[in-house]
């Protein structure tokens, strides 16, 4: 008896990524798996990005092309792919990114294995930059390509509000807890941190110890943009730090709380986020009394005094470790 494999929606979200949008597209049509369906959607791009992918999808009937008229932002954007996509899993896909051949096939195999509580399986990723030259490894591997200091898995609902360590790019999720969790928050102005919290609380997580994806880092890059002026993914993180704060159960887990506000407070106050350093602080001093330190920066974010070149020479010396 043959049986099916399922299906698997890898839904391209591209915004004026003209210079890499074939590499990424040929990646996903290269792959080794054969049960899948693409499904493109330029955001309004302002270069000839929708060009190239229609030129593409010519060549490859099975790319579903869509063009918004207008730009929805990366939440809106994925929600609306997703609408549109009818596979048991989903990849969200960067169309600046390369999927090596084998990734689908892998998950899938790697998901089907799992018990029905996992909603989420990640890998290990290769970043690289706007030529393609090699620039580290998310989890830095071994010779054998493992990682040497493996992720948590399982239940990480709380390791998940300490700390940052899932690769979104390498992620594939299930459709049934996508649906169940109303896709992204499209009232935010990023994705994956306000993701792995909602998801978690319900849903586990897996780490397959395999590199599947390159991802690109690039200038345009959302996260590099956290902390200029008129960047509004600080305030998203306030507010996806209000969720937790409704959903927690534990002491342990207010506690991981307190500790991803006190590290992006002194963040905000030392990039000129004035508004959402207040807020953060009110929302901590709600949960515990403020040290003397806090009451420092307190003071200091209520203040004219600019204190973002501080954290741009820190940066700076990081940089040149």
């Amino acid at each position: 008896m043959i049986t099916k494999e399922p299906l698997v929606s890898i839904i391209c979200t591209c915004f004026n990524q003209e210079a890499f949008v074939s590499e990424a597209l040929q990646s996903v049509v290269d792959q080794t798996y054969q049960s899948i369906e693409i499904i493109v959607i330029d955001d309004c791009s302002a270069d000839s990005s929708y060009e190239r992918i229609v030129s593409y999808a010519n060549q490859n009937k099975i790319i579903k092309v869509v063009k918004n008229e207008i730009n929805l932002g990366l939440c809106k954007n994925f929600n609306h792919g997703l609408k549109l996509s009818s596979g048991k899993y989903v990849i969200d896909f960067s169309c600046d990114d390369v999927l090596l051949p084998d990734r689908v096939k892998k998950q899938v195999r790697f998901f089907e294995s799992l018990p029905s509580e996992i909603g989420v399986i990640f890998s290990n990723a290769e970043y690289i930059d706007e030529n393609g030259k090699y620039h580290h490894h998310f989890y830095p591997p071994d010779h054998e390509g493992r990682a040497i200091e493996k992720p948590p898995s399982g239940d990480i609902y709380n390791q998940l509000i300490d700390r940052y360590f899932v690769s979104a790019p390498s992620m594939m999720m299930k459709r049934e807890m996508l649906i169940q969790l109303g896709g992204y928050d499209e009232a935010l102005a990023y994705e994956d941190f306000d993701f792995w919290i909602r998801s978690s609380r319900e849903w586990k997580y897996a780490y397959q110890d395999e590199i599947l994806t390159k991802v690109r880092i690039t200038p345009g890059s959302l996260s590099g943009g956290y902390y200029h002026e008129n960047d509004d993914q600080l305030m998203s993180t306030y507010e996806i730090c209000q969720k937790i704060k409704t959903l927690n159960k534990t002491a342990e887990e207010d506690s991981a709380l307190i500790r991803r506000l006190e590290y992006e407070i002194k963040h905000a106050v030392f990039a000129d986020k004035r508004r959402e350093a207040d807020l953060m602080l009110q929302l901590l001093s709600e949960m515990q009394p403020l040290s003397l330190t806090q009451k420092f920066l307190s003071g200091l974010s209520k203040t004219s005094l600019k204190t973002g070149w501080i954290r741009d020479i820190v940066m700076k010396f990081r940089s040149r470790v």
